[in-house]
């Protein structure tokens, strides 16, 4: 019955504000005069006075008015001018929670939307009432939300009055307030803006006079929340939104920024809340920045690190004195020290200048380790401080020096020793490296016996104390011979010599030194891996050079000792190999075809650098010297060389097994190729190149029909270009200069044609007989 009320209402508002005569329009309908309309005609009488009712209420209607067949509209009409109109106007009574009532006004207002726009979704019939599920779905569940719903929820039905609830906002906006009157309810994030700013002495005037152009004391609350946290306050999104909402004004759209400087003028914090800030400063431990300086000193001597570099890039970007504190801190998190954020920003504090920003030279200067200055002048002095310092440090000169010596000969450079010295923390001059390289030379010139130097400086107890590793005594059992110690595999030292022949060396070498900064004779993995990157060289080929000459412990390469085994790489003289069965088994007789298909891939593999093994092993996975007979043409065609279909098949007809004619033995094959001579000159003067397609071949017998016209025309005969020459060939560059001598004047591509049909094997002559004869034997049709 609820639900008709709400539709005569509606109906009842609709004829008062358009003065429509219920009785007449409705007479008009009624065509028997008996006071019955159909549902139909009802239906259009309410389209006509501007009302959208769906079949669903206009059914509602009909039901409830039912009189026969139709709808007995007399009941209709009385109970319309009964019924009262939904009162538009807001309530005159004082609501039960005004302050949920204006914050809730306020959501409202920066949203930009109403109630009813907001709920309309859920109430079709424009009935005023949705449930309180609809409720939280268009305003969240939260305690302001669940406040209202208790409040104006029916204790009946459940249904919420939300037109009483927007009229009831509506009376709480306008209530008339002071603007700039400070304000008493406050959230509880509030203390921490006041104590923040009180602390800082922020100019709160300042900063919101410059967002406010028109000095009206009211801006955007998207700006306003923006200037509060410009000030420095640490504050979430939410807790700043809570700070805006008490001071924003629906009637504008915006925040009253002078109410809020009065209100933080005005504020006086709880002593409850006071006491409690006090008792989590004084519970805060103090920071000692002395103990800190000396914990960062301790970590910069024990990892080496150099505090120089990190700082020397301020004075390239404009701050050659000072830095700001956001900078400073970046660079000290930088360097991975272990420290917090609060001991960061207390070291900062004690080097801050007036201007605010903080003395980087002074903090590096207080950090970096005191360099002590000896006066060694002789080599007992040297080897006194050593000794003084290798006793007092947790460290030997054996256990780093050992590193340097890959070969195991018990000597090293002079720069590998001054390394080894600095991996301890032991700083030598170079007069102090001159004495020790006087006092302990090694066998080598420029080079230092490390073993007998570590005999001298060495604690006694050293192997007790570290269990650092006993030097290997030179004529014990396992040591190798040095001649052989340094030699690198063979494989390696194939790769070395192919990088001899390629490369330059000098210009490996200072890309190498340029890399080295601290002239080490080290560089790091990456560095060694880029640079032979550039000389074409697979990941398989570099990792086996990184892992050779890498320093023993340390993830660096000795690019000197890679160097000096490039420019000392030989060739080895390969061990006669044992002669297997069929090694002694000789090779049987070939085909000339076979025959010089063996001498032109012998001759095409040396120039590509290529082995019979490198081509066929990718097709036999096991080794076996065996592949299918179908895969050998697919092999050669792998690394591009070009064979005729009657040279493959007589080639696998030759190299076919005995035992299964499906198989193609290469290792015959290698054997095979091994045996043609091609370094000869009559060999080479038999060498055919690639083998000549029909395309060549009638490209070059068209040239020669050309050629025999053009000398037609003038009545001469080819031969006469070749006049006084006594030899079966003739070199390539005179043999086109014969035939431009008798204007013949050819392009490239007939060249070409030319050169590829009558060459002399790989040579550079050109057999002019046979061109001659093709000539003065070339026809054309009708001849």
């Amino acid at each position: 019955m609820e639900a008709v009320q709400q539709l005569i209402a509606r109906i009842r508002q609709i004829c008062d504000r358009n003065a429509v005569d219920i009785e007449l329009e409705l007479t008009n309908y009624d065509r028997k005069h008996n006071g019955i309309i159909s549902p139909v005609s009802l239906h259009r009488w309410i389209s006509s006075i501007g009302l959208n009712f769906t079949p669903q209420q206009v059914q509602t209607l009909a039901d409830a008015f039912k009189k026969g067949e139709g709808v007995d509209w007399k009941s209709l009409q009385q109970s319309i001018e009964l019924s009262k109109s939904y009162n538009n106007q807001p309530s005159s009574r004082t609501p039960n929670c005004t302050e949920e009532l204006r914050r809730f006004g306020g959501e409202l207002a920066v949203r930009r939307q109403t109630i009813r726009e907001l709920l309309k979704p859920f109430d079709q019939a424009n009935r005023g009432k949705v449930n309180p599920n609809d409720f939280y779905r268009a305003f969240g569940c939260s305690p302001l939300t669940k406040t209202l719903v208790k409040v104006y929820a029916d204790t009946v039905t459940g249904y919420i009055d939300y037109f009483r609830l927007q009229n009831d906002v509506q009376t709480v906006s306008n209530k008339p307030v002071n603007p700039d009157a400070p304000i008493d309810e406050l959230p509880d994030c509030f203390v921490a803006v006041w104590r923040y700013i009180k602390s800082r002495s922020v100019d709160l005037y300042g900063t919101f006079n410059r967002l406010d152009s028109s000095n009206s004391g009211k801006i955007p609350m998207d700006t306003f929340i923006s200037a509060v946290s410009s000030t420095g306050v640490s504050l979430s999104p939410v807790d700043l939104r809570d700070i805006a909402y008490p001071f924003f004004q629906e009637d504008t759209g915006y925040c009253n920024y002078k109410q809020f400087i009065a209100t933080i003028e005005a504020y006086k914090p709880r002593v409850a809340d006071d006491s409690a800030e006090q008792e989590k400063v004084e519970s805060k431990p103090r920071i000692s920045v002395d103990k800190l300086l000396d914990d960062i000193r301790a970590i910069i001597i024990s990892r080496r690190i150099h505090v120089s570099d990190y700082f020397d890039p301020l004075a390239r970007h404009g701050n050659p004195d000072s830095c700001p504190i956001r900078v400073f801190g970046q660079i000290v998190a930088s360097m991975q020290l272990s420290l917090s954020n609060d001991e960061i920003f207390a070291i900062a504090e004690n080097y801050r200048l007036q201007n605010g920003e903080i003395d980087y030279h002074r903090f590096v200067s207080d950090i970096k380790p005191q360099q002590t200055m000896r006066s060694s002048t002789t080599i007992k002095d040297v080897i006194g401080n050593l000794k003084q310092f290798l006793e007092t440090n947790p460290t030997t000169l054996t256990q780093s020096a050992s590193r340097f010596d890959r070969a195991n000969t018990g000597e090293m450079t002079v720069e590998q020793l001054q390394s080894a010295l600095g991996m301890i923390g032991f700083e030598a001059n170079r007069e102090d490296l001159n004495l020790i390289c006087q006092q302990y030379p090694g066998k080598k010139f420029a080079t230092v016996s490390w073993r007998d130097l570590c005999k001298s400086v060495d604690p006694e107890d050293a192997e007790l104390r570290l269990s650092a590793r006993k030097p290997i005594e030179e004529g014990a059992v396992s040591a190798r011979d040095p001649s052989m110690a340094a030699k690198p595999p063979k494989a390696l030292n194939l790769l070395l010599l192919n990088i001899q022949k390629s490369a330059n060396v000098y210009s490996l070498q200072s890309q190498f030194e340029r890399n080295d900064k601290r002239r080490r004779g080290c560089v790091p993995n990456q560095v060694f891996l880029d640079v032979l990157l550039d000389m074409q060289l697979n990941q398989s080929e570099i990792r086996g050079l990184m892992s050779f000459f890498r320093v023993t412990g340390s993830p660096e390469v000795n690019y000197r000792e890679f160097i000096s085994a490039i420019n000392h790489a030989t060739p080895e003289e390969e061990p006669e190999p044992e002669k297997s069965y069929q090694q002694e088994k000789p090779l049987p007789d070939f085909a000339p075809i076979v025959h010089n298909f063996l001498r032109r891939f012998k001759n095409f593999s040396r120039m590509r650098r290529l082995s019979v093994t490198d081509i066929f092993e990718p097709y036999d996975p096991q080794h076996t010297g065996f592949i299918q007979v179908f895969k050998v043409a697919a092999a050669f065609n792998n690394v591009q060389f070009t064979a005729m279909r009657a040279e493959m098949e007589d080639l696998c007809s030759a190299f076919r097994d005995s035992r299964k004619k499906e198989i193609f033995n290469y290792r015959l094959f290698e054997r095979a190729v091994e045996a043609e001579d091609i370094d000869s000159e009559a060999a080479k003067a038999g060498l055919s190149g690639e083998p000549i397609s029909a395309e060549v071949n009638r490209d070059a017998m068209a040239t020669c029909l050309q050629i025999r016209d053009r000398l037609a025309c003038k009545r001469r005969r080819i031969a006469v270009a070749f006049v006084g020459i006594e030899g079966e060939t003739i070199p390539s560059k005179e043999f086109q200069k014969r035939l431009e001598d008798v204007g013949i004047v050819l392009r490239a591509g007939q060249l070409n044609a030319l050169f590829r049909k009558y060459r002399v094997g790989i040579t550079d002559e050109i057999r002019w007989k046979d061109f001659c004869k093709d000539v003065e034997n070339s026809r054309t049709i009708g001849e």
